[in-house]
Formats: structure tokens, C-alpha cells, sequence
């Protein structure tokens, strides 16, 4: 089936269409900024089309979702991403062939008053998919050949952890800013999932018909709880350490790439973590991985996959 994954040079677009080139049932097309951040997509099979302007054009619209029958499209959480989703969603709600659209979003707490505008700009896109690509009446099936969406909201990622790599190496600490000790809980979910949901979601067509999903990781951690995951795992005593909020955005700063906006985001997810809004583990990404017959991976065997970046060189560290 020919999949279109829109914005495949973000983090999370990179993985879901890792997770689709893998599998011989997709022929997958990446639009993406430049070719060589998506270079090993293209090795492994992927059509390369570039993104030349922000919102697309018709003619590069056309020429994007020409027989495309599913897309895959990851919301950037900022204003000027807003036009450039929308601008999507429009003109994917007008494709001839297209089937369904995955909207790759962002979990957050729907608290009931007006969102900051990184939620904000999550929340039209979303609402826009809703009127673009309604649901049948109550009680009626959709038709053969109707279209539909899928969101998925994915939550705070264990690959946000490489960010403190230097931290954990160097002082055997964990730094978040998520409260005293023990500080607030949190499960986090490892982008490949994220990637493996999206495989499973175009997969297995009807049960998914617009339905939202909520995807956290296995394990529901504390701070301190992270910490004691990894003295098992690389023998040396670590600890928890609480950092405040503006010490987290400074290093967030120091991250390549990395906007204002997305910085923003971050803290808004770190500020929900600390008001109890991740304070749960939803069944939801473990029961898309047993469509293709996967199970999410725990943060367990995500520190020993990535040992290299956490472990201390010495049991000497500084405090």
C-alpha cells in the first residue's frame, strides 16, 4: 500500500516511517526538508520528496499525494506550524485515493481552559481532521472507500532521556524537574512503539476508525524510581536529583535544532507531569502492538539498549 509520512526529517515522523519501510506490505513515501536527513529511509526504500515551501503548494501537493492511499502526518507544535497542517488536512480530505490519515499529536492535559499556543496549535489541527473527515451517522457503518483518521497522542519519550546523557554519566543522577524526591510519576514510551502503532493502526483498518489514542510507555516511574532501573542495570549507585524548571529549559537550550517553541512544549508536559496528568498508564499502545504481535518496550530495556550513553566510565562521579 502506498504510504505518504509527511515531516519524516522530525523525530517522530523518522520512526514511524522507519517502522513502514521495514515491512514489505508498504511502499512509503517520505516528504521531508532536505534528502540527506532522511538519507537511511531512502536506503532502505523510501521515495524521497522534498518539502520545498511551508505550507505546500498545490503543485506540490499534487505531486506528493498522487496515488497515495494512506499518510501519516506529525503536527509541530508552533503558529507557523498551524497553517502548514492545516493546509494538510484540507488537501488530504480532497485526495482521490486516499484511505486514511494517522495524526502523529501530542498527550496533554485537556484541563478546560484555553490551551498555551503549542496546545493550542495541536488542538485545531486536530479539530480540523474531526469536520474534514467525519464519522458516519450513529448506528451506520462507513462505506467502502469513505475516509478516516486516527490520532495518536504520544507522551513524554524515553528518548527525551538522552538529552541528560551527559548528567547521568557524569554525576549518576537522574535531573527532572518533576518535584521533591520522589517527584511526580511519569511512563514513558520509546518512539519505536510509536512507530510499530502506526504500522499497526494501517495495518488493521476498522477497529481504528476514528479513534484517538492515548500512547504512554509500560511502566509508570518516578523520578527516583528511574534512578534505581538504572544502578540494576550498569552496577553504579545512582540517584534522583530535582532540578528546577528553569534549569531544565537552559538545558534544553543547549540541544541542537531545538526551537523556543519546542522548548515550550517541553515545559508544559514537564509542568502536567508535576499536576498528576501523566499519572497513569493507558492500555492503549500495548493493545495497537498486539495487532502485529509486539509488546512496548520498558524503560528496563531501553537504558540496556542504549548503555553507551548512560553508563558511567568509572564508579568515580561527581556529586
Amino acid at each position: 500500500m502506498n504510504t505518504l509520512v509527511i515531516h519524516a526529517d522530525t523525530y517522530t515522523g523518522g520512526y514511524a516511517a522507519r517502522a513502514l519501510v521495514t515491512d514489505p506490505g508498504f511502499k512509503v513515501r517520505v516528504a521531508a526538508r532536505r534528502k540527506e536527513s532522511v538519507e537511511d529511509l531512502v536506503r532502505a526504500g523510501a521515495e524521497f520528496i522534498e518539502l520545498a515551501h511551508s505550507p505546500p503548494t498545490q503543485d506540490d501537493l499534487d505531486t506528493m499525494l498522487r496515488g497515495v492511499y494512506d499518510a501519516v502526518l506529525v503536527i509541530a507544535p508552533t503558529q507557523r506550524a498551524r497553517d502548514d497542517a492545516l493546509t494538510w488536512v484540507n488537501a488530504l480530505s480532497k485526495a482521490e485515493n486516499l484511505r486514511r490519515v494517522v495524526v502523529l499529536s501530542v498527550y496533554r492535559a485537556d484541563r478546560g481552559y484555553d490551551a498555551p499556543e503549542p496546545y493550542a496549535t495541536l488542538d485545531a489541527v486536530e479539530a480540523k481532521v474531526s469536520e474534514m473527515f467525519p464519522r458516519p451517522p450513529k448506528g451506520q457503518d462507513p462505506r467502502p472507500g469513505d475516509k478516516d483518521f486516527v490520532v495518536l497522542r504520544v507522551g513524554y519519550v524515553q528518548q527525551n532521556l538522552v538529552y541528560l546523557a551527559e548528567v547521568v554519566r557524569s554525576q549518576a543522577a537522574i535531573a527532572l524537574p518533576l518535584g521533591a524526591p520522589p517527584g511526580a510519576t511519569v511512563a514513558p514510551v520509546n518512539l519505536k512503539d510509536v512507530g510499530q502503532a502506526v504500522r499497526a493502526v494501517l495495518t488493521q483498518r476498522k477497529p481504528h476508525a476514528f479513534a484517538t489514542y492515548d500512547l504512554t510507555g509500560p511502566q509508570l516511574l518516578t523520578g527516583e524510581a528511574m534512578a534505581r532501573l538504572l544502578t540494576r542495570q550498569y552496577g553504579v549507585e545512582f540517584v534522583y536529583m530535582e532540578i528546577k524548571p528553569s534549569a531544565m529549559r537552559q538545558i534544553l537550550h543547549t540541544l541542537p535544532g531545538v526551537t523556543e517553541t519546542e522548548v515550550d512544549l517541553s515545559m508544559l508536559m514537564y509542568q502536567d507531569m508535576v499536576d498528576g496528568y501523566h499519572n497513569k498508564v493507558s492500555p492503549d499502545l500495548q493493545k495497537l502492538l498486539d495487532v502485529i504481535q509486539d509488546k512496548a518496550e520498558t524503560l528496563d530495556e531501553f537504558f540496556h539498549e542504549n548503555a553507551s550513553q548512560f553508563r558511567p566510565e568509572t564508579a568515580q562521579v561527581q556529586r
